[in-house]
């Protein structure tokens, strides 16, 4: 095997250096990746993610007093909204029964988004960058707007039918 990484399957096999090793294992942690070392026949190392498909978007952004009230559902510390949406439904996870909303909120670059698999792992990410409107409404938001309408049951009504996830950065070969 040569000294390139191979990956296949979400499984990373390496000839790795401690340095390399050290490396991955601080990447796999800093994005509270679950992963398990494994040895194969031949005895030679492997790490494997125990991450899966995406299921839920999380969307973290900064807020202002005009962009939500602070007294909406998931607003902390009043100048934060994280909130996990399933995917395929477009439903908030855990909203209050009963309460609508809208959210209309100029994010730019300050906003974090991550697809979580079904036991909440991070699979893919945007750190600290502009909104990507081809996974989060409005299509026409230029990278800038969030504009979300929650119905009483915590569904997005404008959210997409099939979200388009290619502007996240992968962490596991797809």
């Amino acid at each position: 095997m040569s000294k390139e990484k191979k990956i296949k399957d979400n499984l990373i096999v390496y000839p790795a250096t401690a340095e390399e090793k050290d490396m991955l294992v601080k990447f796999l942690n800093a994005f509270e990746i679950k992963y398990k070392e494994t040895k194969d026949k031949g005895g030679k190392k492997s790490t494997q993610s125990s991450a899966g498909e995406p299921k839920f978007l999380r969307i973290d952004i900064s807020i202002y007093g005009e962009d939500i009230p602070s007294d909406f559902p998931f607003v902390e510390n009043d100048d934060e909204w994280c909130v996990d949406v399933d995917i395929a439904t477009g439903k908030i996870k855990n909203w209050p029964q009963g309460r609508d909303g809208e959210v209309f909120a100029k994010v730019v670059d300050t906003g974090s988004y991550y697809l979580l698999d079904e036991n909440n792992n991070i699979v893919a990410a945007i750190k600290r960058g502009y909104v990507p409107n081809k996974a989060i409404p409005p299509k026409n938001g230029y990278s800038d707007y969030i504009h979300l309408f929650i119905n009483k049951t915590g569904k997005i009504t404008n959210w997409y039918d099939k979200p388009d996830f290619s502007e996240f950065r992968w962490l596991k070969s797809k």
